[in-house]
């Protein structure tokens, strides 16, 4: 026999049409976004890993001053390995936005780190080139566009992904790659060689016969044990001597400029390890807004069983089990949740897998991919909020269906009975009828209190981003020690009198709980013009950047380690330097000569505010300027910028479907004494004033709460989060972000109150005569 039950659910969704719409919705929304962000993650992890098979990508490179002769690679090649000359030119032009760029320009590559075609073709006439998809589209560069470089016009035939450049940083020790002003190109190998008569790099890739090693640390073995060979082989044949040491370039006397192993290559592997880091993250926000759905269900369902009291009592005396209206009052949110899991993920394989992988491919310079069926995805996004929504919404049915059918019968639904109300203070009449309200609704206040503060999270995290990053770069921009710092690649003069000689050298910060990171560790002379702070004896100066991300103080020591080796040297922190967005450590000259044992008139870099044009471009390694030192926060921008504007989106949204649920609930709850008043002579803009000032008391007090306790919430987050990165961004959020914040969480609640009031009017005054107890 057919349950008669069950015709009550048609009925119900028809009355309750708009509540369950919305929270279909926007279910349909979260659940589609974490389903979609996980199965493109997955799909581009999974090509991210078979790139280095397929497109047979390097195990390392190496870079020389000049070519090595043919015995030299020999030599190395006996260690079981197969070395590739992968040389490339740099060469800047004029991008449309008259800013400089720069291409690096690499031979035609045929056997080692081949290319994935986005679009075009490969170069097939010496004035073609292939550039990378990335870089193209953050510069408005299409297949077939011309560009003018060294003077001569290049047709670009194809935009590319080098399977070796997933990310484009330009120096491996770079703090964030740059994918706005460097790039990756590829021309014909006659072009390059016309390309090659300067500021060619030798570079050397080499690949492992044996195979890939097992894991990182069996490949650190490898690559270690290949250095000492090539340390040998480069020393015979030929390279540089009193190679300077700046953001990775090693210091040693055997001509080796750059050596970077696979698993040390950021080029290569920054993508791959971002991709999917945030799942734990992305999982955690959808089940905190299922469960916050699953609070309302909660409380809607409490209402509903508040409303048909005498209806259940009913049923009960007529022998209904509680067992079976536990189903039935629970089958409206588990077909809600089923149906939007389903549809959810419909969209996630769909539509929202095409946004995420568009956010990935603005952010990194990753090979085409196929979508790959996720069972992993399908259990966390469907079964998860399912069992979610039974657990949340079954412990409030279980804890109402415990009263007995007369107390339902008598709408008697509260176990504890208070002798006499809560006495108020005396306020005026409509300041205590609010407070009553409040206190008569506060289950449904708190969930509303809860769900703003969720909101006020995202929006507040969405919104502080861009400011903050031109925040940082002003501040990065304020604190430059000088306009230009010149790192060499030896001995070399300059009549500048802007110039001023250093020292300087990259270490590898050494702290538990932190991922090593490149630390630039500078000799002053004394008297410096660029660096005025007394720096002492012994000891050292540390940037507080350096201090705010590893929580050092005056007194502490830390270690640094040497790169590339196991040696630790451990320092005093003397001083702090005023300097945010770096990590530098700054010593006096004599007590740099005492710690890496140079000469007192050593140096190895120039400080100058003015450009120096007298040293020759094969005498300098890298010149450090504003567009450096601003280049993490214009990159997080453009990276970052479309993922901003997602997250305040939702918010907003999240935000008016939270509180418009909420107050919907409330004035239903309250739809009897609502026409009562009316009946006793209230205008509806009176009623409002009642019923939407009090639910606008809460939002307020909730909004600003939540701004406090959540500034301090995402500090936590963010300072977990940059531990993970090289440098650092010191946490601020600007005044302007919280106004904008303000108003517009007070604008979604007004556009709330508007929709609300119109239900008000809708109120009819015969409602308290039919619910007359």
């Amino acid at each position: 026999m057919k349950n008669p039950l069950n015709k009550r659910l048609l009925r119900e969704l028809r009355t309750e049409f708009g509540k369950y719409a919305v929270i279909f919705l926007f279910m349909v929304m979260t659940i589609g976004l974490e389903s979609g962000d996980l199965v493109a993650s997955d799909s581009m992890i999974a090509t991210c890993n078979q790139r280095y098979e397929k497109y047979h990508v390097e195990n390392g490179h190496f870079h020389l001053k000049q070519k090595m002769k043919d015995e030299a690679v020999n030599k190395i090649e006996k260690e079981d390995v197969t070395v590739y000359p992968d040389f490339y030119v740099e060469r800047s032009y004029k991008g449309k936005n008259k800013k400089e760029k720069t291409l690096r320009i690499y031979e035609s590559r045929d056997e080692i780190n081949q290319l994935c075609i986005m679009d075009g073709s490969l170069p097939e006439k010496d004035n073609e080139i292939v550039i990378d998809r990335m870089f193209a589209d953050n510069n408005k560069t299409k297949t077939g566009d011309i560009l003018s470089i060294d003077g001569k016009d290049y047709t670009v035939s194809g935009l590319v992904s080098f399977s070796d450049y997933t990310t484009m940083f330009q120096n491996n020790s770079d703090m964030m790659f740059d994918s706005v002003n460097f790039g990756v190109a590829m021309g014909t190998k006659s072009e390059f060689e016309s390309l090659s008569d300067r500021n060619l790099t030798y570079n050397y890739a080499w690949t492992y016969n044996a195979g890939d090693p097992a894991d990182d640390m069996e490949e650190k073995k490898w690559s270690d044990d290949l250095l000492e060979t090539v340390v040998d082989a480069a020393g015979e044949g030929g390279g540089a001597t009193a190679l300077g040491s700046m953001l990775g370039v090693l210091n040693m006397d055997n001509g080796i400029d750059d050596y970077v192993p696979r698993y040390t290559n950021q080029a290569m592997n920054f993508a791959g390890d971002d991709l999917g880091s945030d799942r734990g993250s992305m999982l955690a926000f959808l089940y905190i807004l299922i469960a916050v759905l699953a609070f309302i269900f909660g409380v809607t369902t409490s209402h509903t069983i508040t409303k048909e009291a005498t209806v259940i009592g009913t049923l009960r005396a007529s022998g209904y089990t509680r067992g079976e209206l536990f189903r039935h009052y629970i089958s409206m949110p588990i077909i809600v949740t089923l149906l939007a899991a389903l549809v959810g993920n419909i969209l996630g394989y769909t539509y929202m897998k095409g946004v995420i992988s568009d956010l990935y491919y603005s952010s990194y310079s990753l090979p085409k991919y196929e979508t790959l069926w996720n069972q992993q995805a399908f259990v966390l996004t469907t079964l998860v909020p399912i069992l979610l929504m039974l657990l949340v919404t079954g412990v409030t049915l279980i804890r109402k269906l415990k009263l007995s059918p007369l107390q339902f019968i008598r709408r008697d639904l509260t176990k504890s009975k208070r002798k006499k109300a809560v006495k108020l203070p005396h306020f005026k009449f409509f300041n205590r009828f609010r407070l009553r309200i409040i206190m008569q609704n506060i289950s449904s206040y708190l969930t509303l209190i809860f769900g703003v503060f969720v909101a006020s999270t995202i929006l507040l995290f969405g919104m502080m981003f861009v400011p903050l990053l031109n925040n940082v770069s002003n501040i990065s921009r304020e604190h430059m020690a000088a306009k230009y710092q010149y790192m060499l690649k030896g001995d070399a003069r300059t009549s500048n009198r802007d110039a001023e000689k250093f020292a300087v050298c990259t270490m590898n910060t050494y702290a538990d709980g932190y991922n090593q990171e490149a630390a630039t560790v500078y000799g002053i002379f004394d008297d410096s013009r660029y660096i005025k702070d007394k720096l002492p004896e012994k000891g050292a100066v540390i940037s507080s950047g350096m201090a705010e991300k590893y929580k050092l103080k005056e007194g502490d020591d830390f270690l640094l380690k040497e790169q590339y080796e196991d040696k630790l040297i451990k320092l005093q922190v003397r001083g702090i330097l005023d300097s945010p967005t770096t990590i530098g450590v700054y010593m006096s000259h004599s007590y740099y000569e005492d710690v890496f044992d140079v000469d007192k008139d050593y140096y190895s870099a120039y400080f100058s505010n003015s450009k120096i044009t007298d040293i020759s471009d094969n005498k300098i390694i890298n010149c450090i300027t504003e567009k450096d030192m601003t280049k993490m926060a214009e990159q997080l921008k453009v990276s970052m910028g479309d993922m901003f504007t997602i997250v305040e989106a939702f918010a907003v949204v999240m935000f008016i479907l939270v509180v418009y649920l909420l107050t919907k609930i409330i004035l239903e709850r309250n739809s009897t004494s609502i026409s009562m008043v009316k009946i006793l002579g209230y205008e509806d803009r009176e009623i409002g004033q009642l019923y939407l000032v009090a639910t606008s008391w809460v939002v307020l007090l909730a909004v600003l709460i939540s701004f406090v306790l959540v500034t301090e919430l995402i500090r936590q987050i963010f300072v977990a989060f940059m531990k993970g990165y090289s440098g650092w961004i010191p946490f601020g959020i600007s005044k302007e972000t919280y106004v904008q914040c303000f108003i517009l969480a007070i604008v979604s609640y007004l556009v709330v109150a508007a929709m609300q009031m119109h239900r008000i009017k809708k109120v009819p005054m015969d409602e308290a005569l039919k619910n007359v107890e």
